[in-house]
């Protein structure tokens, strides 16, 4: 039941929602395991993702992962429990996970579009966001 319960929290609020609700950490990566197979993530692309966080460049407190694939969500779920603002860049966009403070920021610059919980799509040219992103977490 307690499963139950937490996955419809997180299709109403989010992740912000489950961990409101005291879900662990196992329970929550069950859940976001499961909303990615819905959302047509395999396991090759969750691995390409894995290896994409391994490799990631850290900058200041912010982390830029390059994903080969637009499926972007499983990269930016293995940064949940960093403290780091989190951009993606994909091969035709970029999307960012992190503080209101540098999202604030990104937003003076760019047109970010809210995708889903606490991710954001950055629309522009992506050297340029991605410069902005490293200036904005130095």
């Amino acid at each position: 039941m307690r499963y139950k319960h937490l996955a419809l929290v997180y299709e109403n609020a989010g992740l912000s929602g489950l961990i409101r609700q005291g879900a662990d950490c196992y329970q929550i990566w069950d859940i976001l395991s499961k909303a990615r197979e819905q959302r047509g993530i395999n396991s090759a692309e969750e691995q390409i993702a894995r290896e994409s966080y391994e490799n990631s460049t850290v900058s200041g407190h912010g982390r830029i992962m390059y994903l080969a694939h637009e499926k972007f969500q499983a990269a930016l779920d293995n940064c949940l429990f960093t403290l780091m603002s989190n951009l993606v860049i994909t091969p035709t966009k970029a999307y960012f996970r992190g503080g209101e403070e540098e999202l604030c920021k990104l937003k003076l610059r760019f047109n970010c579009i809210h995708e889903f919980d606490d991710i954001y799509q950055i629309e522009g040219n992506l050297e340029e966001i991605k410069k902005a992103f490293v200036e904005i977490t130095k």
